[in-house]
């Protein structure tokens, strides 16, 4: 009797170690938001061609005089990391502008990228696209304001919390960002990301982030009434 009675302890205690580890497992289908708001934050930072990045990079293509009015230019360029960064990466960049001058002048730019990225909490090889337009580089004007859409795809692995692996495609849409020419940094505005992919062993995931431009090289990210501050120049969440 003894016997059978610690028989069913054990059964009983086999079956509750699996009901919580499927349990688990369904609490943690895909990646967490905070894995999402890491990739994110990359993604609109001046790390890894990021956003922040290729605002910089346009703005710096005008004042240069890098390309004339009515003008279209293309530009080829192996972009690496600045030696002493926490963050690594390169990318090919394939960029094609063009400068029409009325009485505002707008930069409207297309790119193509491909390469990797490995920061403090993710590591990503992957590809990346966008459209947009940056208006005001006429004198008059002390800022500049960017309206367009920014997408990278390819397969990441987080370095913290469960260390997942998964595939990816992210697409940001930009909304009046204002950019101070004097500064070279984003004062304003907002973006809204959709953020898609799946797992290798928990399935696929899906968040759709809001994101507002706070000035001083910050923004916040909020995913399901979770706000993540990103620091604009590292990439990382502060």
């Amino acid at each position: 009797m003894k016997t059978l009675k610690i028989k069913s302890i054990l059964t009983i205690t086999l079956f509750t170690i699996i009901a919580f580890l499927l349990s688990s497992c369904k609490k943690e289908k895909g990646i967490t938001e905070e894995e999402a708001a890491n990739l994110i934050a990359v993604s609109i930072s001046s790390t890894s061609n990021g956003l922040n990045y290729r605002i910089a990079v346009d703005d710096s293509i005008v004042a240069a005089n890098s390309i004339s009015c009515g003008e279209t230019k293309t530009f080829t360029k192996n972009i690496t990391n600045p030696s002493g960064t926490a963050s690594t990466y390169t990318y090919n960049t394939n960029s094609t502008q063009t400068l029409a001058c009325t009485s505002t002048q707008t930069l409207s730019t297309s790119v193509t990228a491909s390469g990797n990225f490995d920061a403090p909490r993710v590591a990503a090889t992957d590809n990346i696209t966008g459209s947009w337009t940056l208006s005001g580089f006429e004198n008059t004007s002390t800022t500049l304001t960017f309206n367009g859409n920014y997408k990278r795809s390819g397969n990441a692995n987080s370095k913290v919390l469960r260390l997942a692996a998964y595939s990816y495609e992210l697409n940001t849409v930009s909304s009046n960002i204002v950019y101070n020419k004097a500064s070279n940094k984003i004062t304003t505005g907002v973006a809204n990301t959709i953020l898609s992919g799946s797992t290798t062993f928990r399935g696929t995931f899906n968040y759709t982030a809001s994101i507002e431009f706070l000035g001083n090289d910050l923004a916040k990210v909020i995913i399901n009434g979770t706000v993540y501050t990103i620091n604009l120049l590292t990439g990382q969440i502060v």
